[in-house]
C-alpha cells in the first residue's frame, strides 16, 4: 500500500513563490512547510517508509538533477511501460498531466524547452506497509494542511488527482 504526499502541477511555480490562504494547501513554497528536521522526524516514526520523490527519468537530464536512482538507460527502455511507471512511486502513465517533464529524449510529448522540474510530483511519498503509517502519516499531513493523494491498490494511476483525501 503507497500513498504520495503530492504537491500539484502550478506553472512558474518555481520562479514565483505561491502564498496559501486559508483554503488553500501548504507548498514547499510557504513558510508553513515542514523543515527538514519534520520530515526526518515524520520518517522516523514511520519505521523509515518516506521517500524524498525524484521525477523516474531526472537522470537523462544533465547532471540527474533530482538524483534518480532510477537509470536514463532503464527510464528511456521501459517508459511505454505502464506496468513499469505504477511500480515507481514517483511516476504516473499519462505524462501529460505533469506537463510533460523530466521525460526521456524519445518519449512521446518530449520538448527540451520543458525541462526537468519536480513542480508536478510529489515532494514526498509515504511507501506504507503496515496500517499504523497510514494513519500517523495522514494525520501529519493534516495537521500541517499537505495535500494527500493516494497511489495504488485500484486509484488512480494515470495522473490524474481528483481523488484527494482533503
Amino acid at each position: 500500500m503507497r500513498f504520495q504526499l503530492f504537491i500539484p502541477a502550478i506553472a512558474g511555480a518555481s520562479a514565483v513563490p505561491l502564498q496559501s490562504g486559508s483554503s488553500c494547501k501548504s507548498t514547499p513554497h510557504d513558510s508553513s512547510w515542514p523543515s527538514v528536521a519534520e520530515w526526518a522526524s515524520l520518517n522516523t516514526t514511520i519505521s523509515g517508509s518516506l521517500i524524498r520523490s525524484a521525477p523516474a527519468a531526472s537522470a537523462c537530464w544533465p547532471g540527474n538533477p533530482f538524483d534518480s536512482n532510477i537509470s536514463c538507460d532503464n527510464a528511456t527502455n521501459k517508459w511505454s511501460n505502464g506496468t513499469w511507471h505504477s511500480q515507481q512511486p514517483e511516476s504516473i502513465d499519462y505524462q501529460i498531466y505533469a506537463n510533460n517533464t523530466c521525460l526521456p529524449k524519445d518519449a512521446s510529448g518530449y520538448a527540451a524547452e520543458r525541462g526537468c522540474s519536480n513542480n508536478a510530483f510529489p515532494q514526498y511519498i509515504v511507501n506504507a506497509t503496515q496500517e499504523v503509517h497510514v494513519a500517523y502519516a495522514i494525520k501529519w499531513a493534516a495537521d500541517r494542511n499537505i495535500r494527500v493523494i493516494v497511489k495504488g491498490t485500484g486509484h488512480d494511476l494515470n495522473g490524474r488527482y481528483e481523488r484527494r483525501l482533503e
